[in-house]
């Protein structure tokens, strides 16, 4: 039985995309390409992640704008896609990134 540390997806950024190797984490940013093979992801923090997409999911992520991508790290710049929400087209990135720093610095003192 798993648990729940087991079930916890934290939301990252792109420089620590590597301490999450083969683990699921949540990124935020927004989509620049989806083409036949991939998808490359501008993260809150302005880096670029790309993302590994089923062929199946393709369409879904087509004319997405902003993004919290759920998958498995699979290096430190790829994501394999499992899921998405939408959260439009009107997000500031840097304030999200600021929230995500805060969350990972205190993570274990509040959550």
């Amino acid at each position: 039985m798993s648990s729940d540390a087991d079930m916890i997806s934290p939301r990252i950024n792109t420089p620590r995309l590597g301490q999450y190797t083969k683990r699921i984490v949540r990124v935020v940013g927004r989509i620049k390409l989806v083409d036949d093979t991939h998808g490359i992801l501008e993260a809150s923090d302005g880096g670029q992640i790309k993302l590994n997409i089923a062929n199946t999911f393709m369409a879904k992520l087509q004319g997405a704008d902003y993004v919290e991508i759920v998958g498995e790290v699979i290096d430190a710049g790829t994501v394999k896609y499992q899921t998405h929400s939408d959260i439009g087209s009107n997000v500031d990135l840097k304030l999200v990134d600021q929230v995500i720093e805060a969350s990972l610095r205190y993570q274990g003192r509040i959550f």
